[in-house]
């Protein structure tokens, strides 16, 4: 994949999702990844602020969601399930996040919707396709 597939794919996403300087990602897929490619070109592309901390899967990427005021970030469907099934979403101020990724592998519609109840303010993105392929197709 070219350099600028990478950038005209962050600014197709970019605009899809309508990210702005206002907003800020939490990235942990590892980067060198195409699902962090792809959010570091977005944020990039944007104007938005990144966070590269990598916190711990669990209690410690909720505490950075909450912490942090993260408005966007993508994960494996392995961390959503895992916060979901220990209760890490319950009783957070998750206002901010508007835009919560999971992709990578398939994400059962059930588990997307158990996780929809806990963004106020936000919607689940079903992020998924062939890493081989596009990192987002349209």
């Amino acid at each position: 994949m070219s350099h600028r597939n990478v950038v005209s794919n962050g600014l197709q996403v970019g605009l899809a999702l309508s990210v702005t300087g206002m907003d800020r990602m939490l990235h942990v897929a590892p980067m060198f990844h195409s699902a962090d490619l792809l959010g570091t070109a977005v944020t990039l592309a944007g104007g938005s602020h990144a966070y590269l901390a990598t916190p711990t899967p669990g209690k410690g990427f909720v505490n950075a969601l909450e912490s942090m005021k993260i408005t966007y970030t993508m994960v494996p469907p392995t961390i959503l399930q895992q916060v979901l099934a220990q209760g890490l979403l319950s009783q957070r101020d998750l206002t901010a996040l508007r835009i919560f990724i999971s992709g990578g592998a398939h994400v059962p519609l059930e588990l997307l919707q158990k996780a929809q109840r806990f963004l106020p303010n936000g919607s689940m993105v079903h992020g998924f396709g062939l890493t081989e392929t596009r990192p987002s197709s349209q």
